[in-house]
């Protein structure tokens, strides 16, 4: 099945479209299908180290799995997800931009230099695969303006933020809210975005249905980056749990003090069945371990 095919049929199982379900879904014999979710509720749940889990059917919006799946948490990196799906709505992945002096101010070294010129996709890549926050801080000074053009209601020096947090409400996050764009803790005891596994697994389904393009390189080992005029960055990306995970359409950890271990993708189970894991609250190392656990129940309740 091509990439179109695939993006139309998710867009219907999410009610974006009219396409029938009825016969685009057909699955073949020998694939496996995952079962409802009254016979994997009969399956003896699964451990996790995660304070917050949920795993969600997204074609037929139904919880699998979940664990306090609807105690808001702080996220962390998960934020640039919604970072990029905000710059993706002004900028081109094949426009070159120069990187602002300003976004260098933040914490993290991730390769970039000022005035360095890039192209916007292989900036997303860093965003997104070692989750590069002076990256995150870059898309978001790149697009300021074009964002406050674009709706008249955003707020002058803020629009950016402002959608943040408008995407999110659009997409029924009802306990989510962003403060910042890298997900970086404000204090050592408030974070700057908040939201609950139920609504990051919705946000991690639209970034791959919606932006299938813009988040590929989450689904990819790393990258080699070159860009125009400064040395190449080899990207190396930070989810362990990725060689594990087949079918992956997009992912992003996260991890701060207050965080502690963040993961969330979202993989596709049978044909066009998208799947969304998400754990909020593990340890370091357990996060991928959970996220392993979880595909591998949904993956065993195929063969049930």
């Amino acid at each position: 099945m091509n990439n179109t095919a695939f993006r139309a049929i998710l867009a219907a199982a999410m009610g974006l479209g009219t396409l029938s379900l009825a016969l685009a879904l057909q699955v073949p014999p020998e694939t496996p299908r995952i079962q409802s979710a009254a016979a994997i509720a009969a399956i003896a749940a699964p451990y996790v180290e995660a304070d917050a889990a949920i795993v969600y059917d997204v074609r037929d919006r139904k919880i699998l799995f979940q664990k306090n799946a609807t105690a808001q948490m702080p996220l962390a990196s998960i934020t640039k997800v919604m970072t990029v799906m905000v710059a993706s709505e002004v900028l081109d992945p094949n426009e070159i931009v120069t990187i602002p002096e300003e976004a260098l101010w933040r914490d993290g070294e991730s390769g970039l230099v000022a005035g360095a010129s890039w192209h916007v996709r292989d900036l997303v890549d860093l965003v997104l695969i070692i989750s590069s926050n002076d990256g995150a801080e870059a898309l978001k000074l790149l697009s300021e303006e074009r964002v406050a053009s674009r709706y008249a209601r955003a707020p002058k020096g803020g629009a950016f933020m402002w959608r943040m947090n408008e995407r999110a409400r659009e997409l029924g996050l009802e306990h989510t809210y962003f403060l910042d764009v890298t997900g970086l803790d404000k204090s050592p005891t408030m974070a700057s975005s908040y939201g609950t596994a139920f609504d990051i697994a919705k946000m991690i389904a639209a970034a791959g249905l919606e932006h299938e393009t813009w988040f590929s390189g989450t689904a990819k080992d790393g990258l080699l980056i070159v860009p125009e005029d400064t040395t190449s960055i080899t990207a190396e990306n930070t989810n362990e749990a990725l060689d594990s995970i087949s079918g992956l359409i997009a992912g992003k950890t996260g991890y701060t003090d207050l965080a502690q271990g963040n993961l969330a993708i979202v993989f596709d189970a049978d044909l066009a069945h998208p799947i969304a894991v998400v754990v909020l609250h593990s340890s370091k190392a357990g996060r991928f371990s959970d996220v392993e656990t979880l595909v591998s129940f949904v993956r065993n309740a195929a063969h049930q």
